[in-house]
Formats: C-alpha cells, structure tokens, sequence
C-alpha cells in the first residue's frame, strides 16, 4: 500500500525535509497591501518576503486552503498517487483548515473511484485527517514522526495509532519579536489575549510572553525578559527535556527569518549539541510566510513531544 503524507504550508518542516519523504504542502495564500503570495514552502520566496513584505507590514493577512482546493488536489494527484493519505492540518481551533479538509475528503470517499478506474488503478483509496491541535513547530513534529515511520515501513493503521499517541504529547512554544503585530493579528482572529496595553508595556521592558500551543489550546506559559534571553531560556529548556528522555527522538524549530540569524540565536548550538548526543534529530525550518504573518518577523518556534510538565528555564 502507497501511504502519502499531506500538510497545509504552515506546517514548519524544512525544504529537504519535505523533499526527502515525498511529502504534500497544501499552499496557503498570503495577502499584504492587496497582493497575494502563495506559501509553498519554498526557502527563497519565503525569504524573500520576509525582507521585501513583512518587517514593516501590519495588514496581512492569510487566506487557508479551501475546500474546493483541497478536492481537486485529491482527485487530480493524491488518488492517482496513493492508496491512502494522511492529512495532517493546523489546530482546528486555529484555522478553518481542518474543516475545509474534512469536507473536501468526505467527497473524495464517493468520487475517487473514476479517476483511479481511469489510471487502471483497482485497489480502493482511502483517507484520514488528522488535527494536530497545535501549530508551525508543533504541527511539524506531528508530521516528522508519521513521514519518518511511513518511510520505516509502517503500515496506515500503525501510522494512524502512532500520530494519535503523539497528538497530545506534543507541547509547541512561540516566542514573539513584534507583541503589536502579534497582538493585531491575534484581535483579528477573535483571539484577545493580548492586550493593547500588555503590547505596549511589554515592547517598553522588552518583555516576551511565551505562547505554548497543546491539545488545542494557546497561552502565555511564561515572561520572558529580551528576546535573545528569552530564546536562550526556551533552548536550554528544550535541552534539558532532550537529556531526560523524549517520548520520540524529534526537536522542530522554526524561525521567521534568515536561518543563519537562528542559528547565531544564544542557545541553539547547545541544544543542537545535546540532540547530536541523545540520538534525536533537530529539525530547523524558516517558518512559513502565514506562520510569520499572524506572529510577525523574527519570531521563534519549537516543539518536542514529552510526558505533561510545565516550562520550566
């Protein structure tokens, strides 16, 4: 059986990443001073908006992929392609995404038959979407762990059992730059737990809040004072998780500008020392141009997949 593995763009994985395993983005369009980009995940577009669109912009907005798009992706490729696939998608608390994949898929089931009849393909297709209740980062190790046992040979029910263990283990952390482009693009979503004043005092002290996505849901876990010391705190910690034991050998990063820069961030070399020396892997990515359109330029994600704890620097 031929298992495919479909993300929407702001699932954070890098480029290779996705080459390697044969992996589906589902694009995402972006659309800033009444231009659209679509986000693809490719590096040099993604840089390039960052320097050209994003550092002095506060009106973009993101446009998720649509039920109509999602189908005709299915039916023109995926069921050619594929006996089955796995959809994994953006917190659906998030995003409509999930929904709109849902709806599509659920149309897929009745329609797959003619094209694959067609391409002399008689096995049945079949396809499951997954919530990774999370987001960027987190979403991303959701999808490292199910392309990386789809590539060991696993088969879909395994696959299946394995990205609903991981789900609800997986703690993702965003530590923002901008906390009034986080804060507008927040209050356009409904999301309201940014103040104005809050922005505004924190970017006066530069004080961080650290926003920790899991099962669902989102919330400031921690202050944190300057954004280099903040970063500093968030890697060391996820070391030291990495020391201990994680529930699977995966760290994801994401960062909303140049990798260089994220790499020179204080901290990333010892956290990338200490996945070197536990046998897991760290997977940095820049983060997706409609990651870093409703987080704002410079910000930095991470997730790993460990027992319920709190953050602790």
């Amino acid at each position: 059986m031929r298992i495919g593995l479909v993300v929407d763009s702001s699932c954070d994985l890098p480029h290779d990443f996705i080459e390697q395993h044969g992996i589906v983005v589902m694009p995402i369009i972006v659309q800033v001073d009444g231009r659209a980009f679509v986000d693809n995940r490719d590096d040099e577009t993604t840089g390039n908006f960052f320097r050209e669109h994003l550092a002095s912009r506060h009106d973009a907005h993101t446009v998720p992929c649509s039920r109509e798009q999602i189908l005709e992706l299915f039916l023109s490729r995926l069921v050619l392609e594929f006996d089955y696939v796995f959809c994994v998608t953006i917190a659906s608390s998030r995003s409509p995404i999930h929904e709109n994949a849902q709806a599509a898929v659920n149309e897929v089931i009745s329609r797959y038959k003619l094209p694959r009849r067609e391409a002399g393909i008689s096995a049945p297709f079949a396809t499951r979407v997954v919530d990774s209740q999370n987001a960027f980062a987190a979403e991303a190790l959701v999808a490292a762990v199910a392309a990386q046992a789809i590539a060991d040979g696993h088969g879909f029910m395994a696959v299946r059992d394995r990205m609903h263990a991981l789900i609800p283990q997986v703690h993702g952390y965003m530590l923002p730059r901008d906390l009034h482009h986080l804060r507008m693009r927040a209050r356009a979503r409904g999301d309201r737990s940014v103040s104005w004043l809050g922005a505004t005092i924190g970017n006066a002290l530069d004080i961080k809040p650290l926003v920790k996505g899991y099962r669902n849901e989102t919330w400031a876990c921690a202050k944190l004072r300057h954004f280099e010391e903040g970063a500093e705190r968030l890697f060391r910690y996820a070391a030291a998780r990495v020391e201990k034991g994680l529930l699977e050998p995966f760290v994801t990063v994401c960062y909303a500008g140049d990798l260089d820069e994220l790499r020179a961030l204080p901290g990333y070399a010892h956290l990338s020392e200490a996945c070197e020396a536990n046998g897991v892997a760290l997977l940095s990515a820049m983060m997706s141009m409609s990651g870093a359109a409703n987080v704002g330029d410079g910000a930095l994600g991470l997730a790993l997949a460990d027992e319920e704890h709190e953050f602790e620097a």
